[in-house]
């Protein structure tokens, strides 16, 4: 027993001397620092990425706000023209046709926008973003 007496003494009462130039550092306090720096950098990059779609959102929406011509403009527009021909007796050109195809789809588009803007909990007809 006096054997492992003297063993734990010199295990465990002996002082480590070390030079003051000397840096001592503790892994995991290095890991939490590079964590830390990794998460910076994250957040920025995020920052910055947001910023870029706010702006993006912002063109978005004053192209909606300030659209010209207005889908529902033109669609009128289309509608007494064809009220026209057909008070007329003439049949309705194709012409005409292909325009309210065009505007069938210039309608969906701008809905779609509008849509996308609302999922955003963006209400596309308000001044500021």
């Amino acid at each position: 027993m006096n054997t492992q007496k003297t063993i734990f003494n010199k295990l465990f009462s002996s002082k480590t001397n070390l030079k003051r130039n000397h840096k001592v550092s503790l892994s995991k306090i290095d890991e939490l620092s590079e964590m830390s720096s990794q998460a910076y950098g994250n957040m920025e990059y995020a920052l910055e990425k947001f910023y870029e779609g706010r702006e993006l959102i912002i063109l978005a929406r004053d192209i909606l706000r300030f659209e010209e011509p207005r889908p529902s403009f033109v669609h009128d527009e289309l509608m007494a023209i064809s009220d026209s021909l057909e008070e007329l007796g003439l049949d309705i050109p194709d012409e005409l046709k292909e325009v309210s195809s065009l505007l069938t789809d210039a309608e969906e588009k701008h809905n779609e926008v509008y849509d996308q803007m609302e999922n955003l909990g963006i209400n596309p007809m308000v001044d500021r973003l």
